[in-house]
């Protein structure tokens, strides 16, 4: 019977049968005299012996613990039973094994611990298999219960799987919300989903990009459990007409994002006759239609049988052909009108490489003088006496009509028109222009980005142009722009075109800060109205502002630095950040000194003139200035100290004080621009290139055509702004009659003198 209970843990089922007989047999044979020695010494009956059972009843003789993944744990209870007839020792409890580091003991769960049990008695131990390290595989060790006549020992094992993971994937790569019209917006589903085997902390999703792209909601709480789904919701809202790029970012996981921004275009017709558009083939035919377009438009009036197109309205001219200017308006509405009335065509050509205009005089049966900019054909009545006239802020080289033969007049009389005519115009680019540019309205302020492209102030607002003309972005401000200033990061500084206001864009045009109790002065001088009222330093610390007696210096944030009293003609920043101030001193000008933060420095020696100074400081503190006066004007190069390195006098007829402006090239040349008469209305414009030593290195007058215009009572040249960047100068202003031909021409300055 003992050799039965040596194989009791081979069938765990039997065990507490199997010992309780051999307990008893054993007990039957003391009783009979059986063998000696089967009780322990100073005992009677069998020795103490210990079994195991999982819930106090079915043996066991091991613990499979099954799979579980690094870093989490199993646990177990396991009964031990003293199924002999004499009390155990103490009981001891001992790990060992492959892996006895991996199995506890909870000994808050165990009572087997220096337990006595006494025959029939039991305790339990709680047993701990927490896998660790980065390794999965099997996991072995053994639990050994001592203090029993015949000991205890417990296999252990276990499998360690990888640790659960968490991961965010969405249902999509990409998110196309396609075309949605400025002003209104669309909105597109992404759904977000845990496909890992734990939670995920979730931050709320983000869009990155154009600020066209928002999310307008999300179900997705701060954690996401494994399986489970989210959906987040981002809305288009387009701010301008084209493609729009974005990101949407959640969890980890990125969508990309694309829209298409439209303008919506209305057209209504009056008169026989239809309008096309391109793209899209929008066609319109005696009544109103509209579309929706997300880039330039153009559009095509063609007039019906025995019908002429008679022009556009507000937009375009009595060109058929109509190019709508990109902006961010949400709707543009253009009328276009036809007239069934048997007329004439007087079809105008201009083959030159410069832009210009040709005005319509004369012309009866209309209300209005039409303008042409481009080839175009105007309808007029049989009979009709028509004179053309046609100008550019460049160089006019010429009619090619029937009866013009005088090469040098602007004007061109085709007499009585009593059938199609046909004519042109030529008109070339000045000496050393590189471009001419006609922006939306007349400039009222004009700098160089750092990047070479133009910043342009006009009643509207600011545009950035390309040297080419096209837009780069446009800022409208309800007051307008002018008085431009920039810094070497872009930084764009100005004042209202009307009422108080003075302003700062970053370099994409977005809005820094805006003081609206500061007025900007201002003057009616052509060139120097807007060159030396808001200037700046280099690095965007030092702001200084013209105001109505005294100058106002800020700071890069807009913050008052310091004021200076009196008023004040002429103004400039040099690179060390000092302050230049002209200031009227009898019949001369004194060019008073400060630092940033308003102490005086040492004065240049005055110069002669005290109006309309325009002052410019070079990177080495050299001042450029150009000072009108009447009869004369002076444009001199003043170091920091001593006298001036050159003083050239331009004598002019006794009249009003004419405009100047200064600055200087990349090759630190002075750069002279002045009204080329006395009378600045209608005059034109003289340019200086000199260099430091006062040689005269090239020099261009814009002569102004004043018969015509002064007859109107309107500027041919009235430039606004000067700005230099590198060998490139750039004018701006006005040109032409009815006070709505605005110009930008761009020179390219001789280099290395």
């Amino acid at each position: 019977m003992r050799g039965l209970a040596r194989h009791f843990r081979a069938a765990p089922a039997l065990s507490l049968l199997v010992l309780a007989l051999a307990a008893c047999i054993d007990h039957q044979d003391n009783l009979a005299g059986g063998p000696p020695g089967t009780s322990p010494p100073g005992g009677t009956g069998t020795p103490s012996a210990l079994a195991a059972t999982s819930d106090g009843t079915t043996a066991v003789a091991d613990w499979q613990a099954g799979e579980v993944p690094l870093g989490a744990k199993a646990t177990t209870t396991v009964f031990f039973t003293n199924v002999g007839e004499q009390p155990t020792k103490p009981l001891q409890l001992a790990l060992g094994g492959t892996n006895a580091s991996e199995f506890a003991v909870d000994a808050a769960s165990s009572t087997c611990s220096s337990a006595e049990l006494a025959p029939g008695t039991q305790c339990h131990v709680g047993l701990v298999f927490a896998p660790t390290g980065s390794t999965p595989g099997a996991r072995t060790a053994q639990l050994d219960v001592l203090g029993a006549a015949n000991g205890f020992a417990l296999a252990l094992a276990g499998t360690a799987t990888p640790a659960p993971t968490g991961g965010i994937t969405v249902d999509m790569t990409a998110l196309d919300l396609g075309p949605t019209q400025l002003g209104k917006h669309s909105i597109g589903n992404v759904v977000a989903t845990n496909t890992g085997t734990a939670s995920v902390a979730l931050a709320a999703p983000r869009v990155t990009g154009d600020s066209s792209f928002g999310v307008a909601g999300f179900d997705c709480g701060t954690s996401l459990a494994p399986g489970a789904s989210c959906t987040i919701s981002v809305q288009f809202s387009p701010v301008r007409p084209g493609a729009v790029p974005g990101t949407l970012l959640i969890g980890g996981a990125a969508v990309k994002l694309a829209g298409i921004g439209e303008r919506q275009i209305v057209v209504t017709v009056t008169g026989p006759g239809a309008v096309s558009a391109t793209p899209n083939n929008l066609t319109c035919d005696q009544t109103s239609c509209s579309g929706l377009f997300p880039g330039d438009v153009v559009l095509t009036a063609t007039p019906g049988a025995g019908a002429s197109f008679a022009g556009w309205s507000p937009l375009c001219d009595a060109n058929p052909t109509c190019t709508l200017p990109r902006d961010n308006s949400p709707q543009v509405v253009v009328h276009a009108s036809f007239t069934t009335s048997t007329i004439a065509h007087v079809t105008i050509t201009m083959p030159g490489p410069a832009p210009g205009a040709v005005f319509f005089a004369e012309l009866e049966g209309t209300d209005r003088l039409p303008v042409c900019t481009h080839t175009c054909t105007v309808a007029v009545t049989p009979g009709s006496h028509l004179t053309v006239s046609g100008y550019t802020p460049s160089t006019f080289a010429g009619w090619t009509a029937p009866g013009c033969t005088d090469p040098t007049s602007h004007d061109c009389d085709l007499g009585a028109i009593t059938h199609d005519v046909a004519v042109s115009v030529s008109f070339q680019r000045d000496e050393r222009e590189l471009t001419t540019i006609i922006p939306r309205a007349i400039v009222t302020g004009l700098v160089f980005a750092p990047d070479g492209d133009l910043i342009v102030a006009d009643h509207l607002g600011v545009s950035k142009l390309g040297l080419d003309g096209a837009v780069v972005w446009t800022v409208a401000l309800a007051s307008g722009a002018r008085d431009l200033a920039t810094d070497s990061a872009g930084h764009i500084y100005g004042a209202s075109n009307t009422g108080a206001g003075v302003f700062a864009l970053a370099a994409d045009g977005t809005a820094l800060w805006t003081r609206t109790d500061l007025t900007a002065s201002a003057t009616t001088l052509g060139v120097g109205a807007y060159q030396n009222t808001v200037v700046a330093s280099l690095d965007g610390s030092v702001i200084a502002v013209k105001v109505s007696g005294k100058v106002q210096v800020l700071d890069g944030a807009g913050h008052d630095r310091f004021t200076t009293s009196g008023p004040s003609s002429g103004l400039a920043v040099g690179a060390d950040n000092s302050i230049g101030v002209g200031v009227d001193a009898g019949g001369f000008l004194a060019l008073a000194r400060f630092d940033a933060s308003g102490n005086p420095l040492d004065g240049l020696p005055s110069l002669p003139g005290n109006t309309s100074a325009a002052l410019a400081f070079d990177a080495g503190g050299n001042l450029g200035a150009y000072i009108g006066g009447f009869g004369s004007e002076t444009l001199s190069l003043n170091p920091p100290t001593g006298n001036p390195a050159f003083v050239k006098v331009a004598h002019t007829s006794e009249g009003d004080p004419i405009a100047t402006a200064v600055a200087f090239d990349g090759a630190t040349n002075v750069i002279g621009a002045r009204g080329l008469f006395a009378d600045h209305q209608g005059s034109g414009l003289h340019i200086d290139l000199v260099s430091r030593t006062g040689t005269t290195l090239w020099s261009h007058d814009k002569t102004g055509a004043i018969d015509l215009f002064n007859a109107l009572n309107c500027d041919l040249v009235t430039p606004a702004a000067l700005a230099t960047h590198g060998q490139l100068v750039a004018f701006g202003g006005a040109w032409g009659a009815f006070g709505f031909s605005p110009w930008i021409q761009v020179y390219t300055m001789p280099a290395g003198q």
